[in-house]
């Protein structure tokens, strides 16, 4: 006999009522060595001074350079390269001097053919075929 979608539904709320109502609860020994993890890294940075930045005697910190603290705040050198890329993309659209981006992207890319009124390659079916679908 085949399991209906009501029946297959109930048994999943059986299931999801039985996980609600049990916690988990992590073990002693879990809680026991993250807590003596914790101690040791708190004696660790007491004794080199703090975490990333040590503090002088009048309690300012003290950081290693100041392109570090940049490359931190503009979020690592992923952050730099996305930011470099993006400044690069708006020069070369702002200097090209072109009319319009799609003129652009297709001298990028070696469109191959024309740009024509409508603002695609005339080899570009896909956008043709939506001029086409507008003008029906």
């Amino acid at each position: 006999m085949a399991m209906t979608e009501r029946d297959h539904d109930k048994a999943l709320q059986a299931f999801f009522a039985e996980a609600r109502h049990a916690s988990p609860e992590p073990s002693a020994d879990l809680l026991a060595r993250v807590l003596a993890d914790a101690e040791a890294e708190q004696a660790r940075q007491a004794a080199t001074g703090g975490g990333r930045a040590a503090k002088d005697r009048a309690g300012t910190a003290v950081t290693g350079s100041a392109w570090r603290g940049l490359r931190d705040i503009l979020g690592g050198w992923g952050g730099i390269g996305g930011l470099a890329a993006a400044g690069v993309a708006g020069l070369w659209i702002g200097f090209s001097g072109v009319g319009t981006l799609g003129m652009a992207t297709a001298d990028l890319w070696g469109g191959g053919g024309t740009i024509d009124d409508a603002g695609f390659a005339t080899g570009d079916l896909l956008a043709l075929t939506m001029v086409l679908e507008e003008e029906a």
